[in-house]
């Protein structure tokens, strides 16, 4: 293409430095430091593309694009992704911002479109060694961190304590992204060696055998840890099985951000008994799977599109290393988790592979220079107003992560300052009213608890002395405050069981001190159940919250439940058997307790409490009801390893008042019959 502008030299320049670092590339300052980054890199570089794009049209009136056959399959999964984020999902900024959505496969369209046009043999060969330096340095650290020199090095950096830490985000995408470029790097060899380059041809030896080495020592690390990594295929088919019974989800999905919704509801039972029984997934197993249950049969048809742009290419090039290559990227797709690092190196590599004629690039001159002045100043108007908003969205999450890093240091106020800021930058993320709610409500109870401490101190006479008056409203302002954030995180969220969950936390914290907050925390969890009908953990929840109503006949179902989804669940029949002694049914509250007693590590603490809750209970039985209890044969066996309870929990009782009530406000959710 003849006459580029200085911007279209640039884009193509800054094209080949993004897929160079896309894999490599993290910043520590998000709550998640990879997908995130990697995502944010990935849209700010396309809003670049557009913005060199429009200043070109500016100077020269016309707009260079490739019409290559991997613009048009990302421009097809693109559309896809619109119509899911228009019919599928009620919180369009959360879908658009999620990893696996409309932002990063529009990005991927403006970068084929706009970056690749007029490539040349030397701009190709620039993004072969882009990518071929992405792997050396993924490879590098692999080994490294094998051999655990990355520790050794910079022992004070958490991160490399960990052998399996890779800049690529997980281990799995470090593996398919090493074996996606390995036939280019062979390939590569050859030509370098046919071509007598000496020195490229060591290196890229040296290249080959680092990926191998990389490859063996994160599979022999990460095969074993599979079942407790990753969701298992045959779920992941059964989740989206289940999506598509619902004609509307049939068509357009469950929405880019709500994988997590559709997992709990399409749950099996039989994932109880493994180690994935109390994780919760964001994700499925596969990206195929995962993107045909966000976004239903608009899903299937950018799938099509892309192995489309394969079957292409498989045809157009017949090298063995080429189609070694294209046989990789579609088992990568069938049969490894969504994930950005994996998906800017295909990007990348369909790109390089795909051929470009001069009738693919093409020129859009516009027939006067007051049409194209016109389009590119609303070109760079439009992409610098995505620009601030990208800029809010990035502010927004660093702000929100270093309130996260005051919590942990247990710095209640500059963390509630911290996530006011972020609200006010974007008020459209679930989890940030979830944190902030909860946060809200920790700092009354700190405040409820250190002027109470106060008063009790200071006062000779009035032993029920109310905290000063204005303590009293702030605290009451922080709890009206919890409920109100984690009933607009329901809002943003409805089939959300985080959010459920979240708002039943907050109710059953204010028991005994909110009006109805005890049977608004049994609403919550009732709709939480509904969301998540297979979670022991809810039921054993739900259960706590009776218990708080005095109900314990529902209580009692409610741990029956959960024994029933878990039966290998100490804290289940632990649950139960206090259910029972309220009951002053003794008998069952024995049997409940030797069946949790069985199911302990018999040298744990928790053990030994149990024995001796149950002579206690023993004593309380008639003699033929000891008898009956010693012929009961119980479960045995240690705890299983995914019990996230180390120690037994009994349900929580109301807490000792000491806020005056909060106004619940009336459109809070009500109790299920």
């Amino acid at each position: 293409m003849k006459n580029n502008s200085l911007y279209e030299y640039l884009l193509r320049w800054i094209f080949i430095i993004f897929l160079f670092i896309a894999p490599i590339f993290f910043l520590p300052v998000t709550q998640e430091y990879y997908e995130t980054s990697k995502w944010f890199l990935l849209l700010g570089v396309a809003m670049v593309a557009l913005l060199f794009s429009a200043l070109s049209l500016v100077k020269s009136h016309r707009l260079a694009i490739a019409m290559t056959p991997g613009a048009l399959a990302f421009g097809i999964l693109t559309a896809s992704a619109l119509l899911s984020l228009l019919f599928a999902s009620t919180n369009k900024i959360e879908a658009l911002m999620s990893p696996m959505g409309l932002g990063t496969f529009a990005s991927l369209t403006i970068l084929s479109l706009l970056a690749t046009a007029g490539l040349n043999d030397f701009h190709r060969h620039a993004l072969r060694w882009g990518l071929f330096l992405g792997d050396a340095v993924l490879s590098l650290v692999a080994i490294y961190q094998h051999l655990g020199l990355g520790k050794m090095m910079f022992p004070n950096v958490s991160l490399l304590s960990d052998p399996l830490w890779t800049p690529a985000g997980t281990s799995l995408a470090l593996i398919g992204v090493l074996t996606i470029m390995l036939p280019l790097v062979l390939r590569e060899i050859r030509h370098e060696y046919q071509s007598k380059e000496d020195w490229q041809t060591i290196v890229l030896v040296v290249l080959a055998v680092m990926s191998l080495g990389a490859i063996a020592v994160t599979s022999y690390r990460v095969v074993p840890l599979l079942p407790s990594l990753v969701l298992p295929l045959g779920i992941s088919w059964t989740v989206m099985l289940e999506m598509l019974k619902n004609l509307q989800q049939a068509l357009v999905g469950v929405g880019a951000q709500n994988y997590l919704t559709a997992f709990t509801s399409a749950r099996p039972v039989t994932l109880n008994a493994t180690t994935l029984w109390n994780t919760r997934f964001t994700g499925a197993g596969s990206f195929a799977l995962h993107e045909v249950t966000t976004m239903g049969f608009m899903g299937v048809i950018g799938l099509g599109a892309i192995a489309w742009l394969l079957l292409k290419l498989w045809i157009q090039d017949a090298r063995t290393t080429t189609r070694a290559t294209l046989i990789i990227i579609f088992l990568t797709i069938i049969f490894l988790p969504p994930n950005m690092t994996l998906i800017a190196t295909v990007a990348g590599v369909v790109l390089l592979l795909t051929p470009q004629s001069p009738q693919q690039s093409k020129s859009l001159v516009f027939p006067s220079k007051s049409v194209a002045w016109i389009v590119g100043i609303l070109l760079i108007a439009i992409t610098g107003t995505m620009i601030l908003g990208l800029v809010r969205a990035y502010t927004a999450e660093v702000i929100f992560a270093n309130g996260l890093k005051f919590l942990d240091r247990r710095e209640g106020t500059p963390a509630y300052t911290r996530f006011i800021r972020t609200l006010e930058l974007n008020g459209y993320i679930t989890r940030y009213h979830m944190t902030y709610s909860k946060t809200s409500l920790a700092l009354a109870d700190s405040i409820s608890k250190s002027v109470g401490s106060d008063a009790t101190e200071g006062s000779s006479s009035a032993s029920g002395a109310l905290p000063p008056k204005k303590d009293r409203e702030m605290a009451t302002q922080l709890v009206q405050q919890a409920i109100r954030e984690a009933k607009i995180a329901v809002n943003l969220a409805p089939n959300s069981v985080l959010a459920w969950e979240n708002l039943a936390e907050v109710y059953g914290a204010l028991t005994g001190i909110a009006r109805g907050s005890d049977k608004f925390a049994v609403a919550s969890y009732q709709r939480a159940v509904q969301l998540d009908p297979t979670n022991p953990l809810l039921r054993l929840r739900l259960g706590g919250a009776y218990v708080g109503n005095a109900d314990f006949e529902r209580a009692r179902d409610a741990y029956r439940t959960a024994i029933a989804l878990k039966p290998d669940w100490a804290n289940a029949y632990y649950n139960l058997a206090f259910v029972y002694r309220q009951e002053k049914d003794f008998y069952n509250a024995a049997v409940a307790t030797k069946q949790a007693q069985s199911l302990v590590d018999p040298e744990s603490g928790d053990a030994v409490r149990l024995e001796n809750e149950l002579m206690e209970l023993r004593q309380l039985l008639r003699k033929e009801d000891v008898e009956r209890l010693d012929s009961i044969a119980t479960q045995s066996g240690a705890p299983k390893q995914g019990d996230s309870f180390d120690e037994l929990n009994r349900p929580s009782q109301p807490l000792t008042p000491s806020l005056p009530p909060a106004a619940i406000p009336p459109e809070t959710v009500q109790p299920q019959n």
